[in-house]
């Protein structure tokens, strides 16, 4: 039963019907759109793969699926804990709390003794205590000023919160604009490691379907054709990990790229003549001394597998770790 008068009385409830309170949406907007932002990043970036090139023979993307699915169910889970299941239920002769993993804790209104309010501002607790225990917390940011006023009013007690003085007023709103800041840096970070992966898988898509349709002398796709160009191995740039700078030529023009091999100077030496697979500009593979094909960094396959993978993912972690742990704090303890 959904309240919205805070100057409601008991008494106008109709007979055995208990007051039920829960998440106002409205009042915790950040939590809808981080919690729904970090479901959409983890869903696409656990699906996009076969979005973009289908149920291809790679098991990477099984991998991803199976490294993004299972982030996204927990943040719907989390999502759903908070705002269907934490409830305060009030009837004539008791109090229950309903917690985000569906825990309940009771107590009855004769014995309730009273209710404080402890914590720094960001995370403030309503106690609700007998005379001998404390029966359970609650986060009292959750919950609107109406809603207090409410439970107040229905527990005919004086619930911490309803009137703040001033200083506490500046002291949460400092707090909530920093909570607001780091909420605002995870989406913008997060919306441009997404944007990069859409773009990324659009050009996989295209690329896999050059590998499928050309090959077979079918009509050529919408993203162009492939061409397979002699050249050669001129230089070695320095090499970071098993990623190695590489010019390569053809009689007219000259390519640099960087070949992605542990052992590309033996598969690779100088001045070998080679083969390279160009698309739209860019070398995608080189065919090695032993007659395999060595993927470049420019490769549209290996670039989609990036974005979900190495520093990108790992600032999306590190601006993400204090949005998503502040929602997975249990709203009842």
């Amino acid at each position: 039963m959904a309240l919205s008068q805070p100057d409601l009385q008991p008494e106008l409830l109709p007979p055995g019907h208990p007051l039920v309170l829960r998440l106002d949406p409205l009042h915790n907007w950040t939590d809808l759109v981080v919690l729904g932002f970090g479901i959409v990043f983890a869903t696409y970036l656990g699906v996009g793969d076969v979005l973009a090139r289908g149920f291809a023979k790679d098991p990477v993307i099984l991998s991803n699926f199976w490294r993004f699915a299972p982030i996204a169910v927990a943040l719907i889970l989390v999502g759903w804990g908070r705002f269907r299941r934490v409830a305060l239920i009030v009837d004539d002769e008791q109090l229950m709390a309903a917690g985000t993993l569906g825990s309940r804790k009771r107590c009855r209104i004769d014995g309730l003794a009273e209710i404080t309010q402890e914590g720094r501002p960001l995370a403030r607790q309503l106690v609700f205590r007998t005379q001998d225990q404390v029966v359970f917390k609650l986060l009292r940011n959750v919950w609107t000023r109406m809603q207090l006023t409410t439970l107040s009013v229905f527990l005919d007690r004086a619930v911490p919160g309803v009137v703040e003085p001033a200083r506490a007023r500046l002291g949460l709103w400092a707090a909530s604009v920093f909570t607001l800041g780091l909420d605002l840096l995870f989406v913008v970070v997060g919306g441009a490691a997404l944007s990069t992966a859409v773009v990324a898988d659009r050009e996989a898509h295209d690329y896999q379907q050059a590998l499928n349709l050309c090959y077979k002398g079918a009509a050529e796709p919408e993203g162009g054709c492939y061409q397979n160009v002699q050249m050669q191995v001129f230089a070695y740039g320095a090499a970071t990990g098993n990623e190695y700078p590489m010019r390569l030529a053809t009689r007219t023009r000259a390519y640099l790229t960087t070949v992605v091999s542990s052992d590309t100077p033996r598969l690779l030496p100088g001045y070998f003549v080679t083969y390279g697979e160009v698309w739209r500009g860019n070398i995608t593979r080189v065919v090695s001394v032993d007659n395999t094909w060595v993927r470049t960094t420019q490769n549209p396959l290996y670039r989609q597998q990036a974005t979900r993978s190495g520093l990108p993912l790992l600032y999306v972690g590190l601006v993400a770790f204090f949005p998503i742990l502040f929602r997975l704090h249990p709203i009842l303890t």
